[in-house]
Formats: structure tokens, C-alpha cells, sequence
């Protein structure tokens, strides 16, 4: 008998002993309900919250607490389940896991930190709940057969996700899709890990079957991949990973002339892509850019990485500043704004505000320092470390493809990370990655052994175990989540409703202060603002308790943050939103934006609030000056373009018809639909009998947008009477006879009428 078959009797053997399930104790069948469930949530909708991150970082971080309690019931009576700290994996994840708490009280904001964000969902409790994950899987899923069911499973859930994405894809005209993602970048990152699952499950097929099955799972995952996701780092890491499995198999598997051909092919393919993607950019690319889907052509024309550099440097600077433990995780914003250059190395960032580097490994070294960047690339370097001994210890090819095939999965995902982030469908997988690669170093012990705790004192334990994981559930992510849905609901009822909106504001802000408290208060003072810059007087006078709790709550957002530009700027925009109120507000929204210019001198935003507030002031000439020096401080078309907008506001206000249609003209990139605080200085300035296509142009946008709005019809009927179109006029006035008579009367005499 051949030592192989020698190996494959024994491991029948084993498996006769172990079944899978049965006999088991309980709390397994929790961890495998759990772990099977996981994968689960990358199906969520948003389910009524304004992203996809949080109901999905939610119900696996419920998963994960619930498994998590369970595993601690078990772990205390049975040695076999219980972590192996000797293995080096497991001492790496939990180093990392370490570095990120020692690096903690360094953070420019520790809250931010600790807890994230409910559109991030990614600090160092999120981070805890992943290397629990890893734990518990590492620990309870202890031979390959127990391995590949779940596997199965998450390859079954991720073909769905794939394919609803390709369908998708084939009616959207070629653009990138979510599918169930909500992100097309996330949706790449998400469907490259699933790819290299399908492909570990393809390398460990038995039978004809199972190859052809798994076979189709890997192209399907590549279609949506390359197709309906449209990540080039995706693709990237894709690409290097498949190179790495082709010179494994060449190495490993082939032979004599199957080694040749097979290094011919592969020769082949590599250059008929690179070579094809550079006669498309250097000899077609009007071609190419006409009558290649808009996914491809992104991948083929778009320069690579221009953006991210500009971000590296960014954080680089930061590292430069505080190297040893860093800014703290989730706390890249403030490097960003400290160090951001918009109109000089920076200029090519296509926006205004970043959280991240765009690059995990970058993130890690700004966000914790060398401290937290050495651990995480410990971990990395560790889980290779590990496959690579794992498959010197065997002679199993099989075995050996499966560890290289893991190998693959992770160096394809290291190349994706330099690019992007982690986020809660690919942190679960990255997790389960690791935990199977630990499991590979792992001596499961044979025998329970002896409890930590006395038999009669357990269903105590137990009873503990549940009612601190109920805390948990509840604490950490029913009550956010609720709160987060009813803010959610409250700012949709902010402009017809401000009573019912400040009564379900209060509720969502009210008990202890959680992860999701900032977000609320920042939605709640963008609905607020709105109400006092467009609304009418009476939605405005609704208003007023909605306002004055407002400013209290970011007054509060300002004590958590108090070295943070955009906060400030958030506040600073609050009180002069508001400033109708009392004139206070509005000097001392004036020294917040003074406060902001000092600490990030090169930014647009600020010198954007002074002409604000300037020109409630009147000071109109000064609005221009600070509205120049905006401009001075970007290049980005979307702010230029709010810019010329405001400037043109200023000119009519001063009665410059001419100068305020100039610079509406100049502020293409500005949704202008959005504002209509032009139409009525605009209108007044205009000399009669003068037609203003602009001017036409923008009330007739806003009328579409906005056909009941009071000042949007003034606007309308006052531009086009002085335009000539006085039917046009008189039309839309004789249609406010009826239903509003004394705003009829108004406008009649303001066009001296009788």
C-alpha cells in the first residue's frame, strides 16, 4: 500500500472517530449556526438607514457576540475548543489586537478610535469582534471536512451576490453595480476574496464534479469581479494572484513538456493583456473610449493611483509627526485636513474630504504608528509563515495546493489593501482566511480534559455567560441601530414637519452617549441649516426649539472634537444657519471659522464661511474678497463652481446684473437646482426688457425642482416679466389669485401693476 493511500485511510479513520456534528457538545451547534449565518449579512439591505455598512456590521458583530458566548461556555469545560497560543498565528493576531489598545490613549480622538462610525463601522471594537471570529474559528473548526462545509456555504452565498450583480451589470449600460454590497469598490473587494474561496474549494475537488462546479463558481466570480464591480485594484489583485497559482503549478505540478506549455500560455496571456491595454492607450484610445464598456475603458484609460499617491503623502506627513503610536484609528480625517494641499500636490483629488489613505497598510502606519503597523504586518508575514511550514510538513500535493491556494487568496488580498480599506463583508472573509490558515498549525487536543470550573457551578456560569451577551447585543448594536433609524426618518421630516423631527432627534440622541451620537448630530444640524437658509418663514418659526437643541448638541460635538477642522466648520456652519435667531450666533460662527483658518489655513471652506457671513452682513464687498481668496485655496470643479455661485449672489445683491450672470455662467460643477437664494436678487437687479437666457435657465430648473416654493415662483415671475416673457409671467402669477391672494397683491405691485 502507497504511503498516500496509507494517509487517506488514515484520515477516514479519524473522521469515522469525529464526525462532524454528532455528539458534539451544544454550543458548537451555536458557533455553527453563527458562522454559517456570518456570510449572510453581506445580503443586507440598508434596511431603512441611509448606507449598507451599519446593518451589516451590526447583525455580524451580533453573530459574532452570540457565537462568542457560547465559545466561552465551552472553552471552560472542554480543552479541546480552547485557543492554541502556541500558535504563531494566534500570538500575532492577538499582538496586533494589543498594539491597537497600547496605541489608544495616544489618539487624537480615543472615542473615534475606539467605537468609529456608523458609516465605517471599522475601529478597534470592530477590530475586536473580527479577532474573536478568528478565534472561535481557528478553535471549533479543527480538520479540512468541517472546513469545506463552510466554505460551500459562503461560496453558495457569494454566487448569488455575484450573479445578482452580473444581472445588474447587463442592464446598466456597462457601468459599475453594488449588488448587494451598496459600494462598487466594496462589491470588488468582496467578490476577490469569494473568487479565491471558490478557488481553494476548486483545488481540493475530488471528482470531475466538484472541478466543474467549482470551476464555474470561479469564472462567475471573476466575471462580476471584472465586469460589474470595476475595481482595478480588484483586478490588480486578482491578476497577482493568479500569477502566483500559475508558477505554483508550474513548480508543484507540471512536469516536462505540460511545465512548458503551460509557462508558454500563461507567457501568452500575460502579454496579450498588457500589450493590449498599451495599444489601447497609446494607438486607440478614441476607439477604445467609444465602443468598450465604460468598466473596461475605466481600467484601461484612467490613470492608476494618481488620487492615492496624493493620499500617501498626505499620511506620510502625518507619520513624520507622530510616529511612535500615530493619530488614532479613524482619525485620518484631521491628518488630511492639517496637511491636505488643494491647489498644489493635491489638486488631482477628485474630493473635498477623506477618512482614509486609501492604502490598509498606509492607514495602519498613520492611524497606530510603527507600533500598530508592525503588529499588523506581523500578522500578515505570520499567516505566510505559517502556510509555508504547514506545507513543508506534508506530502500531500492536494494538502500542499490547498495551503498555496490560501496563500494566493491572501497575497491577492495584501495587493488589493495597498488601494483600498477594510470593511465588514471583507474583514469577516480576510478573518476566516486566517483562522483557516491557523488551523492549519493547530494540534487539537483528543480529550475534554478537566474543567475550569466545578460541574454544579457551570449552568451558573452559563446563565452569566447569556445575560452579559443579551448586554452586549442590546448595548452595543440594537440601540445604535434604532437610534440611527429614527434619526434617519427624523431628517426626511425635518423640512415639513420640525416638531415631529426635533421629537425623534431628542429620542435618537437621548441615554448614553454611543458610536452613532456624532453622525446623528451632524444629519440633524444639516436639516436644520437647510430649514433657515431655504425654508419658508413659517417653517423657519416651527423650527426654533429644533435649532436652539441643535446648537446645544453641537456644542457638545465640539467638546469631543475640539481639534478637529470639519467639526469646527460643521459647527460654525450651525450657528450661522441659525443666526436669524439672535446676532450672536452669528460673531460667534465668525470665531469658529477664525478658529478653523488657523488650524487649516489652506482649505477653501473657511475663507467659503467668511463671505458667507459677510454677506448676511451686508458687507458685500468683503464677501467678495473672502470669496476670491476660496478660490485662491482650490482647484476642485465642484467647489469652484459654489463658489462662483455665492459671488454671483453678492453681484445681484449689489445690483450687478451683468457681473452675477458671469459668474453663474462660471459655476458649472455646483447643483445649482439646490439653491435658489440667486433668483430673487438676480430678478431685482435685472434691467427690464433685457432678455437673460441664464437667468430663464435657472428659474426654470428651479420651478421644476421646487414648483410650490414662495420664493422660487417670485423668482420665476420677476426674471421672466423683466426678461419680455411677460405671458410666461403673467401666467404663473394669475395662478397664485386663488389660493394666495396677499402674495398675489405683492408681486402685482412690485411689477407696478394695478
Amino acid at each position: 500500500m502507497s504511503k498516500r493511500s496509507k494517509e487517506r485511510r488514515a484520515q477516514a479513520a479519524l473522521q469515522q472517530r469525529q464526525p462532524e456534528t454528532a455528539g458534539k457538545p451544544w454550543q458548537i451547534w451555536v458557533i455553527r449556526f453563527c458562522s454559517y449565518a456570518a456570510i449572510c449579512v453581506a445580503l443586507l439591505s440598508p434596511m431603512g438607514i441611509d448606507n449598507y455598512t451599519l446593518p451589516k456590521a451590526t447583525f455580524f458583530q451580533i453573530l459574532a457576540e452570540i457565537a462568542a458566548g457560547a465559545w466561552l461556555t465551552l472553552i471552560i469545560n472542554d480543552r479541546r475548543y480552547r485557543p492554541n497560543f502556541g500558535n504563531p498565528l494566534v500570538i500575532a493576531v492577538l499582538a496586533y489586537l494589543a498594539a491597537l489598545f497600547i496605541a489608544l490613549p495616544f489618539s487624537g480622538d480615543p472615542s473615534r478610535a475606539f467605537w468609529s462610525t456608523y458609516i465605517r463601522m471599522d475601529g478597534i471594537i470592530n477590530i475586536l469582534h473580527f479577532a474573536t471570529w478568528f478565534l472561535m474559528l481557528s478553535s471549533t473548526y479543527r480538520n479540512w471536512d468541517e472546513w469545506k462545509s463552510l466554505l460551500r456555504w459562503f461560496n453558495l452565498v457569494g454566487l448569488i451576490i455575484s450573479l445578482y450583480g452580473l444581472i445588474q451589470f447587463s442592464g446598466s449600460h456597462g457601468q459599475r453595480v453594488l449588488s448587494t454590497i451598496g459600494n462598487a469598490l466594496y462589491f470588488g473587494v468582496f467578490t476577490l476574496l469569494i473568487t479565491f474561496i471558490a478557488v481553494i474549494l476548486l483545488s481540493q475537488a475530488r471528482n470531475w464534479v466538484g472541478r466543474v462546479g467549482y470551476g464555474i463558481s470561479v469564472a462567475i466570480h471573476v466575471a462580476a469581479l471584472v465586469l460589474a464591480s470595476g475595481s482595478r485594484s480588484s483586478d490588480l489583485g486578482l491578476f497577482i494572484g493568479f500569477i502566483f497559482i500559475a508558477v505554483y503549478l508550474m513548480l508543484a505540478w507540471l512536469r516536462g513538456w505540460k511545465r512548458i506549455v503551460f509557462g508558454i500560455l500563461s507567457l501568452l496571456v500575460i502579454g496579450s493583456l498588457g500589450g493590449g491595454t498599451y495599444y489601447l492607450r497609446t494607438k486607440a484610445p478614441d476607439w477604445g473610449n467609444q465602443h468598450l464598456p465604460p468598466v473596461i475603458s475605466r481600467l484601461v484609460y484612467s490613470n492608476f493611483g494618481t488620487d492615492r499617491a496624493s493620499l500617501w503623502a498626505i499620511a506620510f506627513e502625518g507619520v513624520r509627526e507622530k510616529p511612535i503610536f500615530g493619530w488614532g484609528m479613524e482619525n485620518y480625517g484631521p491628518v488630511f485636513n492639517k496637511y491636505y494641499q488643494p491647489t498644489g500636490r493635491d489638486a488631482s483629488l477628485t474630493e473635498p474630504w477623506y477618512d482614509r489613505a486609501h492604502n490598509m497598510f498606509i492607514d495602519t502606519l498613520v492611524s497606530t504608528g510603527i507600533v500598530g503597523f508592525a503588529a499588523y504586518l506581523l500578522v500578515w508575514l505570520t499567516a505566510f509563515f505559517v502556510l509555508w511550514r504547514a506545507s513543508r510538513r506534508t506530502e500531500d500535493k492536494v494538502e500542499r495546493a490547498r495551503y498555496a491556494m490560501i496563500a494566493a487568496g491572501l497575497l491577492a488580498f495584501a495587493v488589493q489593501m495597498t488601494f483600498t480599506f477594510e470593511i465588514t463583508v471583507s474583514g469577516l472573509l480576510f478573518y476566516l482566511l486566517l483562522a483557516l490558515t491557523a488551523s492549519s498549525a493547530n494540534k487539537p487536543a483528543d480529550e475534554p480534559g478537566a474543567p475550569f470550573i466545578a460541574k454544579e457551578q457551570q449552568p451558573i456560569f452559563i446563565v452569566i455567560v447569556a445575560a452579559a451577551t443579551l448586554w452586549l447585543v442590546i448595548s452595543l448594536n440594537v440601540i445604535p441601530f434604532s437610534k440611527v433609524k429614527t434619526a434617519v426618518k427624523a431628517f426626511t421630516l425635518v423640512g415639513a414637519d420640525p416638531a415631529a423631527a426635533y421629537v425623534m432627534f431628542k429620542d435618537a440622541l437621548s441615554g448614553s452617549w454611543n458610536f452613532a451620537t456624532p453622525d446623528i448630530r451632524q444629519r440633524m444640524s444639516e436639516g436644520v441649516r437647510s430649514v433657515y437658509i431655504y425654508g419658508q418663514p413659517k417653517l423657519r418659526q416651527s423650527s426654533v426649539e429644533l435649532a436652539r437643541f441643535t446648537l446645544a448638541e453641537m456644542d457638545k460635538q465640539m467638546d469631543d472634537r475640539p481639534f478637529d477642522y470639519k467639526t469646527i466648520m460643521m459647527v460654525a456652519y450651525t450657528y450661522r444657519g441659525v443666526a436669524e435667531l439672535d446676532p450672536a450666533y452669528l460673531t460667534h460662527a465668525e470665531e469658529l471659522v477664525n478658529r478653523a483658518l488657523a488650524m487649516s489655513p489652506q482649505r477653501p471652506e473657511a475663507y467659503e464661511e467668511m463671505a458667507e457671513i459677510s454677506m448676511l452682513r451686508g458687507q458685500n464687498d468683503k464677501a467678495l474678497s473672502w470669496s476670491q481668496q476660496a478660490l485662491n485655496h482650490t482647484r476642485f470643479a465642484g467647489i469652484i463652481g459654489r463658489i462662483r455661485f455665492r459671488s454671483a449672489i453678492i453681484y445681484a445683491k449689489k445690483g450687478d446684473a451683468a457681473s452675477a450672470t458671469e459668474e453663474f455662467d462660471g459655476s458649472t460643477g455646483y447643483d445649482f437646482s439646490k439653491d435658489f437664494r440667486l433668483g430673487i436678487p438676480l430678478g431685482l437687479a435685472m434691467p427690464d426688457g433685457r432678455p437673460n437666457p441664464s437667468a430663464i435657465r435657472y428659474v426654470d430648473t428651479l420651478a421644476r425642482a421646487y414648483p410650490t416654493q414662495a420664493d422660487v415662483i417670485h423668482a420665476y415671475i420677476l426674471i421672466h416679466w423683466k426678461s419680455g416673457d411677460r405671458e410666461t409671467a403673467q401666467k404663473m402669477l394669475n395662478g397664485l389669485q386663488t389660493n394666495y391672494p396677499d402674495f398675489y397683491q405683492a408681486i402685482k405691485a412690485e411689477l407696478g401693476l394695478k
